[in-house]
């Protein structure tokens, strides 16, 4: 019969308490989880020394510990910014519709030359002829250089088709070429159709052009802003407020949807020039028109 042995087994944990430490007045200790004590330190300094935050790290392990601390140091901190929000300003969105007229002063003609053949160098032949007229008018009219310019030459097959749309045999050539000619002088409209009619077989198309067409614009986004200020201080008056600093200004882009904003309009004619009209052309105005809306502070 073997003696008895009084042996006692090792615990696998140490759990003689530490001595706690005060350091600016928060407690370390380490847990049986073994949370770093010092972390718990810093976290304690940064969320004031918070009880509850030192049960949760006496109590969990070490990743989880740290998680909930931050969780907490994250509400702490919104709390913070939550607590400091401004009061919220009040404001009026007007917009101004301001549509300026002016008369051309330029004309600027588009002439499409096109030349059809089955042989290729004698339809570019022909096509350069037609060019040719065309060009040989700048001296005529006194177009100055630099307003008349030849585009590129584009050269294409073209096939038969038939009723379903497949292609069929080789028909011909297409070659073709674009001029523009920028007319500065429009008491000789006429005058230049005529003259590009009789020169060649031509597709002939016009727009007008103002050279100040810039100046207007800027001239109307201003008149723009101004409608709609005069629009917020109206709507202001009425409910005994006035209108403050301008928080936002956005000016109507071209083709792009209308905003929600109810809109007024004023419409501003330009100075004409001399009547430039004949029996067959009366160039009318070209017309500016531009939305600008804006968002105003309300005072009391």
């Amino acid at each position: 019969m073997c003696a008895e042995t009084d042996t006692k087994r090792p615990d696998r944990h140490d759990i003689t308490p530490h001595p706690p430490t005060r350091v600016d007045g928060c407690t370390e200790s380490r847990s049986p989880g073994g949370v770093d004590g010092r972390f718990v330190l810093v976290v304690c300094a940064l969320a004031g020394s918070d009880s509850f935050l030192l049960a949760v790290a006496r109590e969990v392990g070490q990743v989880r510990t740290r998680i909930a601390l931050c969780l907490a140091l994250g509400v702490i901190s919104a709390g913070s910014v939550w607590a400091g929000d401004p009061e919220t300003v009040r404001t009026i969105q007007v917009s101004g519709t301001v549509e300026t007229a002016t008369a051309p002063d330029q004309v600027l003609w588009t002439i499409t030359l096109s030349d059809f053949d089955k042989d290729l160098p004698r339809a570019k032949a022909a096509n350069d002829e037609k060019v040719k007229s065309v060009v040989a008018l700048r001296r005529q009219f006194g177009i100055e250089e630099g307003d008349l310019v030849t585009g590129h030459l584009a050269i294409a097959r073209e096939y038969e088709h038939n009723q379903h749309g497949c292609q069929g045999n080789f028909k011909h050539f297409q070659v073709s070429r674009t001029v523009t000619i920028r007319q500065r002088d429009l008491r000789r409209f006429d005058e230049l159709l005529d003259a590009l009619v009789a020169s060649a077989e031509m597709e002939v198309s016009f727009s007008f052009e103002s050279s100040h067409i810039h100046a207007v614009r800027a001239e109307t986004r201003l008149k723009a802003l101004e409608a709609a200020k005069s629009k917020a201080e109206a709507m202001a008056a009425v409910v005994g407020a006035r209108v403050g600093r301008a928080i936002s200004i956005r000016e109507h882009a071209e083709n792009a949807p209308w905003g929600a904003f109810a809109s007024n309009l004023a419409v501003v004619h330009d100075a004409l020039p001399a009547d430039v009209a004949t029996e067959r052309f009366v160039p009318g105005a070209i017309t500016v028109r531009l939305t600008v809306y804006a968002t105003f502070e309300l005072m009391p």
